[in-house]
């Protein structure tokens, strides 16, 4: 899926998601030949997370969003190497 795509499913922009990615609250997307980012299942499961934990009923400050979502991450890393 495209970043578009991913865009107009969720009602958030593309600057909205880069940022999650910089910053750390999704894992890498991964990219196709030509360099446009190619969302995967997982990737949209993040992206949900992401999502979620902003609504106004979870309210999760940037930091705390990231440190719960790295440790997320390090737990399916840990996880795969079982």
């Amino acid at each position: 899926m495209t970043i578009k795509e991913v865009c107009e499913k969720y009602d958030i922009t593309s600057d909205t998601l880069r940022y999650y990615e910089r910053v750390g609250v999704i894992p890498e997307v991964s990219r196709t030949k030509g360099g446009i980012r190619d969302f995967s299942e997982e990737d949209i499961k993040w992206v949900e997370n992401a999502i979620c934990m902003r609504s106004d009923e979870n309210r999760c400050p940037q930091m705390g969003c990231r440190k719960y979502e790295e440790g997320l991450i390090q737990e399916d890393k840990e996880y795969a190497e079982f």
